[in-house]
């Protein structure tokens, strides 16, 4: 998992209360001592988001029909991560979501 994708994880996803990397978190200024995110933090995820929209969007443009394909295309192994960047481009309008919770090109 790149580097950026395993923070986005811990920040958005994984992280537990108390744990060492929470803490770590917390210390690097991500996280505030009640588990939200800080302005660095918030920051870090929208670089996380702008990094794969693009590519996400060209290559569900080319591989529209397998999602893991897309994710492998990309560079992404967190299928969480892909959703998260997927949800993105529907709510700007470029995607849409069928009956199913699948995105499509619109």
């Amino acid at each position: 998992m790149a580097r950026n994708e395993e923070l986005f994880v811990k920040l958005c996803l994984m992280h537990r209360v108390g744990s060492p990397e929470t803490k770590e978190l917390i210390e690097k200024g991500f996280l505030t001592s009640d588990h939200c995110l800080t302005q660095k933090g918030e920051e870090e995820v929208k670089k996380f988001v702008k990094a794969y929209k693009e590519p996400l969007y060209q290559a569900m443009k080319k591989y529209y029909s397998d999602n893991r394909t897309v994710m492998r295309k990309v560079g992404l192994e967190n299928y969480v991560a892909f959703l998260f960047v997927m949800e993105e481009l529907y709510n700007e309008g470029l995607l849409i979501k069928d009956e199913k919770g699948e995105y499509r090109l619109k």
